[in-house]
C-alpha cells in the first residue's frame, strides 16, 4: 500500500514495512541455503533419474531371449514437476500476500474462511499420491490397473 493509506484508515500495522521485508527475506534464505545442504548431502540422487522409469526389453538373438532394464526418461513426470513448481509458486506467493497482509495490519481472522479454502486449495499438490495410494490398494486385492 502506499504511504498513508493505513494512517488515513486508522490500521496500525503489526510490523514496519523494512520489518516485513526482511522477515521474508531471512525465510527464504534459510529455506534456500537448507534446500542447497540437503541437496548437496544427496551423493548418487540425479534429476534425471528421478524424472525416469524403468522400462523392461525383451531381446531375442534367435536362441535365447533376454530381458534388459532401462531408465527411460519419462515426459508425465516432467510434465507433473513443471505442474508442481508452478503450483507451489503460486502457493507461495498466496502465503507471502497474507503476511504481508498481517504485517500492513488487516485483521486476517476475519478472512479465516477465505484461509482455510487457501489452505485446502494447496492439498491439490498431493493429489497424485492420494490416487496411486488408492490403486495400490486395488492391487492388494486383487484386481490390477
Amino acid at each position: 500500500m502506499p504511504p498513508g493509506i493505513l494512517a488515513a484508515t486508522g490500521v496500525t500495522p503489526l510490523l514496519p514495512e523494512w520489518a516485513a521485508v526482511a522477515l521474508v527475506l531471512l525465510t527464504l534464505t534459510i529455506l534456500l541455503v537448507a534446500m542447497r545442504r540437503i541437496s548437496h548431502s544427496l551423493k548418487d540422487w540425479s534429476l534425471g533419474s528421478a524424472l525416469s522409469e524403468e522400462v523392461t526389453y525383451k531381446t531375442s538373438d534367435g536362441t535365447t531371449t533376454r530381458e534388459e532394464t532401462k531408465l527411460e526418461p519419462s515426459v508425465s513426470r516432467y510434465v507433473a514437476l513443471y505442474g508442481l513448481v508452478g503450483i507451489l509458486v503460486l502457493f507461495i506467493a498466496f502465503g507471502l500476500m497474507l503476511l504481508w497482509a498481517a504485517a500492513e495490519g488487516v485483521d486476517i481472522q476475519a478472512k479465516a474462511e477465505q484461509f482455510s479454502q487457501y489452505l485446502m486449495y494447496g492439498t491439490v499438490m498431493f493429489a497424485p499420491y492420494a490416487v496411486n495410494k488408492f490403486a495400490s490398494l486395488g492391487e492388494m486385492f486383487g484386481t490390477r490397473r
